[in-house]
């Protein structure tokens, strides 16, 4: 049995965890796209994209207040439910 105490260098993340942690840059940059730039400058685009990439009939128009509600629910609540 060795003596050596482990060192933080020495510990190892499991698969979950570091997949959750390669996630959040991917995470980020979407949430910047969604509310901020995209890669040509355009402010909110995916608001334009979605909306005009659906048929009307759905009767769904994004707003930045719909999509910050729909973040808030359904992406942060999760964080907070499973914490």
């Amino acid at each position: 049995k060795s003596r050596i105490k482990s060192t933080p260098h020495d510990l190892q993340l499991d698969e979950l965890t570091m997949w959750s942690y390669l996630a959040l840059p991917v995470y980020a940059m979407h949430q910047l796209e969604e509310h901020g730039y995209d890669v040509y400058g355009r402010r909110y685009h995916f608001i334009t994209y979605f909306n005009e990439g659906f048929p009307s009939e759905l009767g769904i128009q994004l707003t930045p207040t719909l999509i910050t509600i729909i973040n808030l629910v359904c992406v942060h609540g999760q964080f907070a439910y499973y914490a």
